[in-house]
């Protein structure tokens, strides 16, 4: 009996010791009676238990009393580059400004740009000298001619503003990310764009609209691209301009997401002789009976970046004689999916040489071939005539191996969609 007291009693005090002393085994990590600390899996109270784990070098005190992770939303110093913000303890791409630091913006690429790069606009801003901080905004002329490499990022703050370039368009002479969301960019003068981007640059502009160039002469785009440039547009308005929504003669790549092309006199989209990524978008009442153009045209070589892919080109009207809808030479054996593409004006709705799969294309007497294709009215209606209304054919038959993910993640009105995913830019509520 002696014995097994002698035993007991050592645990006891031990025991007893931790009870008393809550500090004792933060202090000393690993001995008896202790977890490992937080670095090895075991609690921890704050990230400087976490330092000799580089991998996971925060505390998440919520998460089993306390595990050391790589981020969490208040601390994310280690998510970088394209995945600024955290989620579930793994670095991620943004999905709003409220990933990004204080002033922060969050960029349609998932990264996020500081204050540091970002030049503030706003329609009363300075028209010329230094501006840019957020209590000195600059005019958007002022501003684009003091992008730099550092200061490359374009807000214009304040909603319903209207951006006017009056005798003059907005021209791009250096790299810029210009944030549009909640702006009007237009013009006065006749016979040139409003927004011209240069050679050899690259623009994207998120939100906003661009509307009412005038053009006699037919030099009315909403943007006019540049020899050898590179254009990203993420869900912005084009619209009501006299020659084409984008002139992309010159761009390198077009990248188009979730972006309404609309009543733009000479067509939607044309000139696409590059790279292109076009998904998810809206064509609709492009052109008029005095219009050549498609309200899309693409005429390039193949490349695997290239696709067409959840788009609904719809309404729009041409000359007698030429298709309005959708022209597409993009190589041997490209295939554009999941697009409704009906009602434009002409004897047929597609030309070129592009396949076609799980597309609603029509009215036509033949069904264009291609797996999953349709020719049965997609029912359009809805503000803007480009939602899919109730028994729509369209409805759950998208190609079902789909990627939902990325840029065809969210439909025109920016819900997620899924699978089996709708035909067409607008995914039907569910």
């Amino acid at each position: 009996m002696l014995r097994l007291a002698l035993v007991l009693v050592p645990l006891l005090v031990f025991t007893g010791c931790q009870r008393e002393n809550p500090d004792y085994c933060p202090m000393n990590p690993g001995v008896q009676g202790c977890p490992p600390d937080g670095a090895t899996g075991g609690p921890c109270k704050s990230s400087a238990e976490c330092t000799d784990t580089p991998s996971t070098p925060v505390c998440d005190t919520m998460e089993n009393g306390g595990t050391c992770v790589l981020c969490t939303a208040s601390n994310h110093a280690m998510c970088t580059g394209l995945t600024p913000a955290c989620a579930n303890h793994t670095c991620v791409a943004c999905a709003s400004d409220n990933d990004c630091d204080t002033d922060g913006l969050c960029l349609p690429t998932g990264a996020c740009a500081s204050s540091d790069n970002i030049i503030h606009v706003s329609a009363t801003g300075v028209p010329a000298g230094s501006c840019g901080a957020k209590n000195q905004p600059c005019s958007l002329a002022n501003a684009l001619g003091a992008v730099d490499a550092t200061r490359n990022v374009i807000k214009i703050d304040g909603g319903g503003m209207h951006m006017n370039s009056g005798a003059a368009n907005f021209i791009v002479s250096t790299n810029v990310t210009i944030d549009a969301r909640g702006a009007t960019l237009t013009k006065i003068a006749d016979n040139s764009p409003i927004l011209t981007i240069n050679d050899n640059i690259t623009v994207t502009i998120f939100g906003g609209i661009i509307e009412g160039a005038k053009g006699s002469n037919a030099n009315g785009d909403g943007i006019k691209c540049g020899t050898n440039s590179t254009l990203g547009v993420y869900d912005t308005m084009i619209q009501s301009n006299d020659a084409l929504g984008i002139d992309a003669n010159g761009c390198s790549l077009v990248t188009l997401s979730r972006a309404q092309i609309l009543s733009n006199k000479r067509g939607g989209i044309n000139g696409v002789n590059g790279k292109f990524v076009i998904v998810g978008n809206v064509f609709t009442n492009n052109g008029d009976t005095n219009n050549p153009n498609n309200a899309v045209k693409i005429s390039t070589g193949s490349d695997p970046l290239n696709r067409l892919e959840f788009n609904t080109i719809a309404n729009n009207t041409a000359q007698g004689g030429v298709n309005a809808g959708l022209d597409c030479i993009a190589g041997t054996g490209f295939t554009a999916h999941n697009n409704i593409l009906w009602g434009n004006t002409g004897a047929v709705q597609i030309a070129g040489t592009c396949l076609h799969a799980y597309s609603d294309i029509g009215p036509l007497t033949t069904l264009v071939s291609g797996t999953g294709n349709k020719k049965d009215d997609p029912i359009l209606g809805g503000m803007g005539m480009w939602h899919l209304g109730a028994g729509s054919p369209a409805i759950r038959n998208a190609d079902p191996a789909a990627d939902l993910t990325g840029m065809s993640a969210r439909d025109i009105d920016g819900d997620l969609r899924i699978s089996p995913a709708d035909m067409g830019a607008d995914q039907a509520p569910r």
